[in-house]
């Protein structure tokens, strides 16, 4: 038992030795009141004025169950105060209501206020200010605006020759054969495979549009440009199959061979393809600095048709693989003269 137990009061209200009427003891004598109660009711009054005192005994005497309950908590939260190491149990204290009263109706004899669209709006305009609140006037001069000037780096002058000169591996070597390849370009140069025509028109490009006054040789452009990615047999057929079917129609006897529409075409835009060796494990091009090579450096396939070769007894040089070009320049050339494709070009 401890020391503070020992020493302690407590009300005892058994029906035994004072007929239920609140008496004080010490522990000791309580706790026997308690063992010798006949009752569960009477041993439940008892836990309940030992938790709270008197003030329980002016409380009406609650159910059986909440009671116990009740004698319990009250057990638990005596207990709490006098031995360490008992757990606390959080007390929730409910939030009081607030009643607030409703407002005080307006007399009968008042008149009823007006709906809200009946109410008088606040003018549109706000008042004047008086002369003295006038807005500051802007200063004389405006500060100038600021100007941010970007320090750039110098452009490095970087000798293309000698580092040529200077590069050991072969790949090296090869690329910087390429570099002063494009340094030293030219319309000239015998490796761009241009034709003399198509020179003279690149220095020289015809001005206006390009009129085509001819059905046949319309219907012949308007079908190779729908075929764009066909095959040169399906452009035969829809041939055949036009002039079979507008047969003695103006200009059905005027449509062209393929052949015959593609250099239509190259004569009046100049634009022409360039054919180009390569190999045919596609690894390279035979230009550059492999122009003059008969085999892949790479993979060491052969850079002509074997067959055809041998057939000819090596007189006869075809590229096993080739690679198609179009120049940049005569493609700009043929949009700038049509007004359409200039304005959307913004030429004009």
């Amino acid at each position: 038992m401890d020391i503070d137990q020992a020493g302690a009061r407590f009300f005892c209200v058994c029906t035994k030795y004072n007929h239920g009427q609140p008496h004080e003891v010490s522990y000791t004598s309580w706790y026997r009141h308690l063992n010798e109660a006949t009752t569960e009711e009477e041993k439940q009054k008892m836990h309940t004025a030992k938790a709270f005192g008197l003030e329980a005994l002016t409380i009406p005497d609650p159910p059986a169950q909440a009671s116990g309950k009740l004698a319990k908590r009250a057990r638990e939260s005596a207990d709490s105060q006098r031995f360490v190491g008992r757990r606390k149990r959080a007390k929730t204290v409910q939030p009081e209501q607030v009643v607030y009263d409703d407002p005080p109706l307006p007399p009968d004899d008042e008149p009823p206020l007006p709906p809200d669209d009946e109410l008088p709006l606040p003018p549109d305009d706000d008042p004047p200010l008086p002369p003295d609140h006038d807005p500051p006037l802007p200063p004389d001069h405006e500060p100038p605006p600021i100007e941010l000037i970007l320090a750039r780096r110098p452009r490095p002058n970087i000798d293309v020759d000698n580092l040529a000169q200077r590069a050991v591996l072969q790949k090296m070597k090869d690329s910087m054969e390429f570099v002063l390849a494009l340094k030293n370009a030219s319309l000239d140069d015998p490796l761009a495979k241009l034709s003399d025509d198509a020179l003279d028109r690149l220095r020289n490009p015809p001005q206006g549009p390009i009129i085509i006054d001819s059905p046949g040789v319309r219907q012949s452009i308007s079908m190779y440009l729908a075929l764009e990615h066909g095959s040169q047999e399906a452009y035969n057929r829809m041939r055949r199959a036009t002039m079979r079917n507008f047969e003695g129609a103006n200009g059905a006897e005027e449509i062209l061979s393929f052949y015959n529409v593609e250099k239509l075409i190259r004569q009046h835009t100049g634009v022409e393809s360039i054919d180009h060796d390569m190999c045919p494990e596609s690894c390279l091009a035979f230009t550059g600095p492999f122009a003059h090579l008969e085999s892949c450096p790479m993979c060491g396939s052969y850079r002509w048709d074997q067959a055809k070769l041998r057939a000819s007894n090596g007189r006869t040089k075809v590229a096993a693989q080739t690679f198609v070009t179009i120049p940049l320049g005569p493609q700009l050339q043929a949009l700038y003269r049509d007004p359409d494709s200039a304005r959307h070009m913004r030429y004009l």
